[in-house]
């Protein structure tokens, strides 16, 4: 029999607590715990019960999202899923600023019965605290100590240079997402394309942030965008991200399993783009995303790495590139950007990258 979830609802509204606590009761793996209006009561309640994870609303009074999600981060560390309202841009500001302190997971708070998505949004929430109540969560002061510690020895490099990366992540992405690009320099001779599950609304946001952070020119792909060596493009909201003509190509054409944009439309489509000159990253994540697509790439010639199952907090994707025989190469973040560094050494420095022949 699989244990029960003890969950923490904190928002400081009682309507939504109760709603939120109604969406998570209905789930027979689930129980409500308790639940708290600010972050101080939070933290009271932390320190004396300590829950299985966490739901935390970002915007309440005396100590907000943010201050606690740091304290529960560096005293207890929780698992903790920050459940978000309107995707306003401060509030998608303080959300992904939360996922750098060390919660795993933004989603958007269901409306009610009435709204459009109320039923998927709700699977999501339980499916994302079943799976998230069991990871290992590290403390923040732990998790800096981590960022600093030395790249695995150099490789040999490929005999072929790469000319394009493509990355897909989902749960805990936007944190390794940081940290494998600000290892890239601005210099770096290939574009890098992105597919990165998270809350509809939170995707612009989470382009801003990573491009305050790195080197590398970060933005929302658009249809028809020339990759350029040197800059990031991630996926926008609901469209698949691919490349076709030396181009950017969107689609939103049928969703790959539950997703779009999908990691297996970017694997496939970039595969078929550059064949063996691409360099094809899957991260942490729940579910099997990218397996499909990683096939192609794999067929076409190209390099695949896995991030390695100690720094994922979830292990699902990867896992299941590896499980499928698809790689044997399991890395950190930081090694994973030593060997992107690597693998485009010696390509064209700026301007039109070459696609496949």
């Amino acid at each position: 029999m699989a244990p029960i979830r003890r969950v923490l609802v904190v928002d400081d509204s009682q309507t939504t607590r109760e709603m939120l606590s109604a969406v998570i009761e209905a789930h027979p793996e689930l129980t409500v715990t308790g639940v708290a209006a600010n972050g101080n009561e939070a933290l009271a309640f932390v320190e004396k019960r300590r829950p299985d994870i966490i739901t935390m609303d970002v915007r309440m009074p005396r100590m907000d999202g943010l201050a606690a999600t740091k304290q529960i981060m560096s005293r207890w560390p929780t698992p903790i899923v920050i459940v978000a309202g309107a995707a306003r841009d401060a509030e998608v500001r303080a959300s992904i600023q939360a996922m750098e302190l060390g919660a795993v997971a933004v989603l958007p708070k269901p409306h009610g019965p009435l709204a459009d998505g109320f039923e998927a949004d709700c699977r999501s929430l339980q499916e994302t605290l079943v799976t998230l109540a069991g990871v290992s969560v590290v403390r923040r002061r732990e998790m800096t100590r981590l960022r600093r510690r030395p790249s695995a020895p150099a490789q040999r490099p490929h005999a072929r240079r790469v000319h394009a990366v493509a990355i897909a992540a989902s749960t805990g992405g936007p944190q390794v997402l940081r940290r494998i690009l600000g290892d890239l320099p601005a210099s770096l001779s290939a574009p890098v394309l992105v597919v990165q599950h998270i809350a509809p609304g939170f995707t612009a946001g989470l382009a801003e942030h990573l491009d305050r952070h790195c080197a590398l020119a970060v933005t929302i792909a658009e249809d028809g965008d020339r990759l350029r060596a040197g800059h990031v493009y991630v996926a926008p909201d609901d469209l698949h991200l691919g490349v076709r003509d030396h181009r950017v190509h969107l689609d939103a054409g049928p969703r790959c399993g539950r997703f779009r944009p999908a990691a297996d439309y970017l694997f496939e489509s970039t595969a078929k783009a550059y064949g063996s000159r691409l360099f094809a990253a899957i991260l942490t994540g729940m579910g099997s995303d990218g397996v499909r697509g990683l096939r192609e790439v794999k067929t076409t010639g190209g390099r695949i790495v896995a991030q390695d199952e100690a720094s994922c907090v979830v292990f699902g994707m990867p896992g299941a590139a590896v499980h499928a025989g698809l790689t044997a190469e399991c890395m950190p973040p930081e090694a994973i950007a030593a060997a992107i560094r690597r693998a485009v050494c010696g390509g064209e420095t700026a301007g039109e990258l070459p696609l496949r022949a």
